[in-house]
């Protein structure tokens, strides 16, 4: 036993009071026993787990277990949006960012105008959009959702693997261009066409095709910030390519003479007749009542083209040129047109995400696609396309030149017939003095360049170049001239 005179402790004297020898005793039988301190259990292993979320913290309990509880709150927490992009609920959870899928009744591609008729036999007028041309337009939702939304187009989303490819025939791709806006367009390697032009004399819009994406799917969740974030697709349960329908505009305008085919595949989408009216709107001449292209949407190229009627009895030979929309590159205007479909949830769609996208949304169960461009795209400046044109027939009574214009929209060319009077005529000749028919003719004036094609008996006419002093050439040949003024002719060396 330790002596209290180890432990620093005096004996007990005479004048102790009473009592204290029983302390001491007391105490020196506590010294006897080992220390013990307060009951704990076992100890909780180390090292201590590392909490799921931001919303815990892991405390050690006196079971040896280490638990989870929750932090306070407001707090914020880690999504796959990147850090601190959502935010804790009272009990520790962090709450999963809403994600689902849309499925917009369709979605409009393209607008397709068809080249001159040919109500006199042989050979059609046809347009190609092949290696290198655009065929496409930038699309926008911003409209389809309320004031003070912010809404993002994206490539893809960070919740799931989104190809930037568009799987069809003509290889389809988007990208975003803008924080708003995606461009769907085909690739620069696919062909579109001969698209041709109808049996009958002169400009027949409804031979124009709309272009039908039957089946979009837009992926959307909401972002960090509380706004919309949105990408499309096709729909991977029909077959996970883009199921792509043209219709030609007289079917739209009367049904009865739509290709039964076409019509049942149009229905088992659940597109009928009253998407007709929506799906004309994209093309301004559907309706026959328009007959001058709007300039804020159309820009007219410098290319001009005969279109005369053969002598009687005779056939329209084809001449074939390449279209360019070479006046593009001074115009910057921007412009857009809208649609407006129904939509559904895709089956499964988690109710958060419902509520999400019916909060965000103008319209319930609708969606309003702006399809917009900004001509001073280098893409849209290196559109192009093969043009094979086709006189009339005999009995043609028309107007004998076409103007070509740009559709800034969809980015196809649409056709005109030319009015106006000539800024510039004259007549292409051999060596020998005879007429050179058919034969690609330019003029440099004013800083522009205008083209044309010589008619059967060697003249040409170009029309909207400004007077003053230009240059004819055809081939390696050339010859001053003074548009506005006197006609001149052309010899080719």
């Amino acid at each position: 036993m330790a002596s209290l005179s180890t432990l620093g402790c005096s004996s007990p004297s005479v004048g102790d009071p009473p009592g204290a020898s029983d302390s001491t005793a007391a105490a020196e039988a506590e010294l006897d026993e080992p220390l013990r301190l307060p009951e704990l259990s076992t100890r909780c292993p180390n090292p201590a787990p590392v909490p799921d979320t931001k919303c815990v913290t892991v405390v050690c309990q006196p079971d040896g277990v280490w638990v989870s509880q929750p932090l306070p709150t407001p707090r914020a927490c880690d999504s796959f949006l990147g850090p601190n992009t959502s935010h804790c609920t009272s009990i520790g959870v962090c709450l999963p960012i809403p994600t689902g899928k849309i499925h917009p009744k369709y979605y409009v591609l393209n607008v397709v105008y068809a080249p001159p008729g040919n109500g006199g036999g042989g050979a059609r007028s046809s347009v190609t959009y092949g290696n290198g041309s655009s065929f496409g337009t930038d699309v926008k939702t911003t409209s389809s959702f309320k004031s003070g939304v912010s809404v993002t187009a994206s490539g893809g989303l960070k919740w799931g693997p989104f190809a930037t490819n568009l799987s069809s025939q003509y290889g389809y791709t988007k990208q975003s261009d803008n924080s708003d806006d995606l461009m769907i367009k085909k690739s620069s390697l696919a062909v579109v066409g001969p698209v041709m032009g109808p049996t009958t004399d002169g400009i027949n819009h409804d031979a124009d095709t709309i272009w039908l994406w039957l089946n979009p799917v837009i992926y959307a969740n909401q972002t960090a910030a509380g706004g919309v974030e949105w990408t499309i697709l096709q729909d991977g349960n029909t077959g996970g390519s883009m199921d792509i329908q043209f219709v030609a505009v007289g079917w739209l305008k009367n049904p009865a003479t739509m290709d039964p085919n076409v019509a049942s595949r149009l229905a088992s989408y659940g597109i009928t007749s009253a998407d007709y009216p929506q799906i004309l709107a994209a093309d301004p001449f559907a309706s026959g009542t328009v007959t001058t292209p709007d300039p804020a949407r159309y820009v007219q190229l410098s290319s001009t083209f005969p279109y005369e009627r053969p002598g009687p009895g005779g056939v329209s030979p084809p001449v074939s040129v390449t279209l360019i929309n070479d006046t593009l590159a001074t115009h910057s205007e921007n412009t857009t047109t809208s649609h407006t479909v129904s939509t559904t949830f895709d089956a499964g769609t988690p109710m958060d995400f419902k509520a999400f996208w019916s909060a965000k949304i103008s319209v319930s169960g609708s969606l309003t696609w702006t399809n917009s461009t900004n001509v001073s795209k280098a893409a849209d400046r290196s559109q192009s396309a093969a043009f094979t044109v086709t006189g009339p027939s005999s009995t043609y009574v028309g107007p004998s030149d076409l103007a070509v214009y740009y559709d800034m929209i969809y980015n196809t060319f649409l056709f005109t017939p030319v009015t106006d009077t000539p800024s510039l005529t004259g007549v292409v000749r051999d060596a020998s003095g005879q007429p050179v028919a058919h034969q690609e003719v330019t003029l440099d004036a004013g800083g522009q360049r205008f083209r044309t094609v010589t008619r059967g008996d060697g003249s040409y006419r170009f029309f909207g170049a400004p007077a003053g002093l230009g240059r004819v050439t055809a081939r390696s040949s050339s010859v001053a001239v003074s548009v506005g003024r006197a006609a001149r002719d052309l010899i080719m060396r």
